[in-house]
């Protein structure tokens, strides 16, 4: 049984070498680098949707120099403390690097985003002698995955498409959750802003919980050392750095290029969720 629908008529799609295709006729083809693209113009909202290549590349140096390990590492933890599963999904999973942590515990891995740079990207650091990953274009509003065929589903700083969610995870399956913690980055923040701005309210968890039920939570702190071409990365990779006005921006640059590093904390709220049973 195939895990994969068509995005255009939803019946079911069937892998092969070079094309994927449905019963109805619609046809994928295999990029060149692997991935297959099942994103329909009708899905698109803008010629490139999804993280720009250059904040893609950006976040994809910073988080291969290690800064985001310790959140790495206590997501192996979950993962084995859940044990091994059939089918795990990551939904928006941008260039791969928390994508690559599944493998271990999964018979076959999905990697999809509605960015093509982003799977691009991610097909580029993946080693090659490991368990291969299916890496998607598709938009996470449409998955173009069969009801009820994932185990495992992952969504790191990614939206949480409550409906779809809930179609294509399986009964007991888990959906894991990381989102910035009320003291992310606070220093950082405040450097920018001139005050510790408050994080935007994630509603997403309130839905969430409506259909789901949290059966655990726990929030990781770590210490992110920054060089300045560190920070010039991070700048580029959260919305803080556009939303600040130029000049602190290039007051911050000065000031770690003279210093030499620079220290911000991280913290990030980490949950795992289960299909509530159902009366």
């Amino acid at each position: 049984m195939s895990l994969f629908a068509c995005p255009v008529c939803q019946t079911m799609l069937t892998p092969a070498p070079r094309v994927w295709a449905c019963e109805n006729g619609h046809n994928f083809d295999i990029a060149r680098q692997g991935y297959v693209n099942l994103l329909p113009v009708q899905f698109k909202h803008s010629k490139q949707p999804g993280d720009t290549p250059e904040s893609l590349q950006a976040r994809a140096a910073f988080l291969q120099a290690g800064h985001f390990q310790p959140l790495r590492d206590a997501l192996q933890q979950c993962l084995e403390q859940l044990g091994p599963v059939a089918a795990s999904l990551d939904l928006g999973c941008g260039e791969g690097y928390y994508t690559e942590a599944l493998r271990d515990h999964s018979d076959q891995v999905i990697g999809l985003d509605i960015a093509k740079a982003a799977i691009v990207q991610a097909i580029r650091q993946s080693p090659k002698t490991m368990q291969p990953i299916q890496w998607l274009v598709a938009s996470g509003a449409h998955l173009p995955i069969a009801n009820k065929s994932i185990d495992r589903l992952l969504s790191f700083f990614a939206p949480l498409p409550l409906a779809e969610l809930q179609r294509v995870l399986k009964g007991e399956g888990h959906l894991i959750v990381a989102r910035p913690a009320a003291n992310h980055l606070t220093s950082f923040r405040k450097a920018l802003f001139g005050e510790i701005i408050k994080q935007d309210q994630d509603t997403s968890l309130t839905a969430l919980g409506e259909a789901f039920q949290r059966v655990f939570l726990d929030t990781i702190d770590f210490e992110l050392r920054l060089s300045p071409e560190s920070l010039k990365q991070l700048l580029i990779m959260t919305p803080y750095g556009w939303k600040a006005q130029p000049e602190r921006r290039q007051a911050l640059i000065r000031q770690v290029e003279t210093d030499g590093e620079w220290t911000t904390s991280a913290s990030v709220q980490l949950s795992v969720w289960q299909g509530k049973p159902t009366l």
